[in-house]
């Protein structure tokens, strides 16, 4: 189940690669090439009986993590360590259109 999932993910179509430095564009662009060129376009890990890769990431916006039936529930939870925690997760709206629309927009809105 894991090298499907690796297969079907993790190829160059959802690849994304960010260079800087002193050196010119091309040069950076000839490097890249030379170091991921041999990837295959279906994937590193396709192969037989292997799903295609995906170009469009999966959206975890369903289910929704939190639906109304399992909110306002009281829960004793007894540690297991002598130091207590508390970790706090909040629901959050799915932006990736908004994201994919005007990535600056939301960097901003995030910072």
């Amino acid at each position: 189940a894991l090298k499907r999932h690796f297969a079907q993910h993790y190829c160059p179509a959802r690849m994304r690669l960010v260079s800087f430095g002193s050196k010119p564009p091309k040069e950076q662009l000839s490097a890249a090439e030379e170091a991921f060129g041999s990837i295959p376009k279906a994937g590193a890990f396709a192969g037989e009986g292997m799903p295609a890769c995906s170009k469009d990431p999966i959206s975890h916006a369903q289910p929704v993590a939190w639906p109304e039936n399992r909110l306002h529930k009281w829960v004793d939870i007894e540690g297991t360590t002598q130091h207590a925690s508390l970790w706090l997760a909040f629901q959050l709206p799915d932006v990736s259109q908004s994201y994919a629309k005007q990535p600056f927009d939301y960097i901003d809105w995030v910072l």
